[in-house]
């Protein structure tokens, strides 16, 4: 969800309180678009985050940590003279607009009085940080400088009058219901009620505005036009409801996440209209920090498995071609054979070849059947025979090659189908490092090298999960950690688990000798299938046995193993 006007105006109503009359300490600018405000207030530290970036522009207290750049940028610079010692006089909104307005008091070189002005506007790729001259509003400079050439609309430059950013919107606050009610119902008849309050409305994200549609005992794809005056009264109210849930300060934020445990949205209000499998909630400035931090280690997520994930395919359509050519050459195994064949016939029929002719029609003593064969006239009867079965046994070695390779190749697809597994199941970057680490070992993937020097990527660690009965369970995600849960952690007489035919973790479920209890069983088992290619199914076929029946083949790829006397249970997938 966009980091809208309703979001900006819970986060304010929560920093006012902490913020106004503290003194600005220190002013960092760790990213490009990005700076932390320390303010200290209340005897207390407060470090406010306020970006520019057009994937997350927001502003909230953050606890988490950033690195400064060597050099000490312009931007960060200029706010430093203009703010570090100031007292903060007042955070301000302009209705619900995404624009925030950061009053501060201080001195000058020469000690006079006066007022700065940092004014934040979050509106996606235009967002922007500007300082201002508090007096008469001119601008000291900008995070993101532009001329008339970028913008028709103004210009952000040092010098010039700072100008707002167009608005088109009402403030849902200052409407009165039959304001309201005229302006939605000369929307188009046939938008959804949502996309006109967002369209009109101030501080609307497209989420929030289906929860006032749910709210209102509407369904969300309600029409304008199956809209009257019953309708729309009920969604003004509504409206009115959550302004005033949030402007009293006790809104409960909350972060929403998939079936997955992905964070997917966060709003200021609870969203009682989505249905994912569960939610964080906090006060609005823990939850934007919590969501944006987590959505930043998802994006770096999503983008480092992506990359792994490109080079698997890469390989994948190598060996696809090299499987295939192998697989042409068995198909015409059924020619070597027919070589053999020519050769003895040529060699029984000596006798008959007198005369020099490019083919001739003998009988076949293993079928009865006339065979025709063709002949080299360069060469003698004999010297044919000869060549056919020369190039019988050339064809049964081209056989017996690809025969190995194709099972090499078969094999070799089947460990990218476990890395591609692993990929899927990673949970964080330490995870993914590992399977770089095995993909370089295994010459997938080049070495990371930088200065000269290895990188050194810190080990993730096997999951450990906690059974019904209290009984350990542990899950290894990648192919390392398969071989460290299988053959390292787990007792002779533990339950080793694995989805049935397809790739997907090891699985131990630690018994301590005893038989395994019903409950903990399925546990383990629906673990294994949640941890497994087949996750997204309803019913996954899950295979148990006792951990000394699991071996490794010798020169065996990592994670890869054979094991018997194994149960097969029917489960289905559970997120622990």
């Amino acid at each position: 969800m966009p980091y809208d006007g309703l979001a900006l105006a819970a986060v304010r109503g929560e920093l006012a309180p902490l913020l106004i009359g503290g003194r600005i300490e220190r002013v960092q600018q760790p990213e490009r678009l990005a700076i932390i405000v320390q303010v200290r207030n209340h005897g207390r530290k407060f470090r406010l985050l306020i970006t520019a970036d057009a994937q997350a522009a927001r502003m909230h207290l953050t606890e988490n940590a950033f690195t400064n750049p060597l050099a000490l940028p312009v931007f960060c610079s200029v706010l430093r003279k203009h703010l570090e010692g100031g007292r903060i006089m007042g955070l301000e909104q302009l209705g619900y607009e995404r624009i925030a307005r950061l009053v501060v008091e201080g001195r000058n070189e020469i000690g006079i009085l006066g007022h700065r002005v940092l004014v934040a506007e979050f509106m996606g790729k235009h967002s922007n940080i500007i300082l201002l001259d508090g007096a008469n509003e001119l601008i000291l400079d900008g995070i993101k400088r532009y001329t008339h050439a970028v913008s028709r609309h103004r210009e952000v430059l040092p010098g010039i009058p700072y100008l707002a950013p167009p608005n088109d919107k009402l403030g849902p606050a200052q409407l009165d219901m039959d304001e309201f009610i005229a302006e939605i119902s000369g929307q188009p008849m046939d938008s959804k009620l949502h996309e006109a309050l967002q369209k009109r409305l101030e501080g609307l994200s497209l989420p929030v505005a289906r929860e006032i549609v749910h709210r209102s005992d509407l369904p969300l794809d309600t029409r304008v036009e199956f809209c009257g005056h019953y309708e729309l009264r009920r969604t003004w109210e509504t409206l009115q409801g959550v302004l005033q849930e949030v402007s009293a300060n006790y809104c409960q934020a909350g972060i929403f996440y998939n079936k997955v445990g992905r964070p997917v949205d966060f709003a200021p209000i609870d969203l009682s209209h989505l249905s994912y499998a569960h939610r964080d909630t906090g006060t609005p400035n823990e939850i934007a920090d919590r969501f944006y931090v987590r959505r930043v280690e998802q994006d770096r997520l999503e983008t480092a498995r992506h990359n792994v994930r490109s080079v698997i395919v890469r390989s994948r359509k190598k060996l696809e071609r090299k499987l295939h050519n192998a697989e042409s050459t068995l198909q015409d195994a059924s020619k070597a054979d027919l070589y053999r064949v020519y050769g003895a016939l040529l060699t029984a029929n000596l006798y008959r070849l007198n005369e020099a002719v490019d083919r001739i029609e003998l009988e076949d003593f293993y079928t009865g059947e006339p065979v025709t064969i063709e002949l080299d006239l360069r060469l003698t009867p004999a010297l044919n025979a000869q060549a056919y079965f020369k190039r019988y046994h050339k064809q049964k070695k081209a056989v017996a090659r690809a025969e190995q390779e194709a099972e090499i190749l078969t094999a070799e697809l089947r460990y990218l189908d476990e890395l591609e597994t692993a990929i899927e199941i990673a949970e964080s970057l330490s995870d993914l490092a590992e399977i770089r680490a095995e993909m370089v070992a295994e010459g997938y993937l080049r070495e990371t090298v930088q200065k000269g020097r290895r990188v050194a990527e810190a080990a993730s660690e096997p999951r450990q999960f906690t059974a019904p009965n209290g009984q350990i369970v542990l899950v290894g995600r990648n192919n390392r950690q398969n071989d460290i849960v299988t053959f390292r952690l787990a007792g002779e007489t533990d339950i080793w688990l694995h989805a049935r035919g397809v790739p997907g973790a090891h699985v131990i479920l630690r018994t301590g000798g005893q038989p395994p209890e019903d409950t903990a069983l399925e546990f383990a088992a629906g673990v294994a299938a949640s941890f497994s290619k087949s996750r997204q199914a309803d019913k996954v076929a899950v295979d148990y046995t006792l951990r000394r029946f699991v071996k490794k083949p010798k020169g065996a790829k990592p994670g890869f193993v054979i094991y018997s006397n194994e149960k097969t249970v029917q489960v289905a997938p559970i997120s622990p």
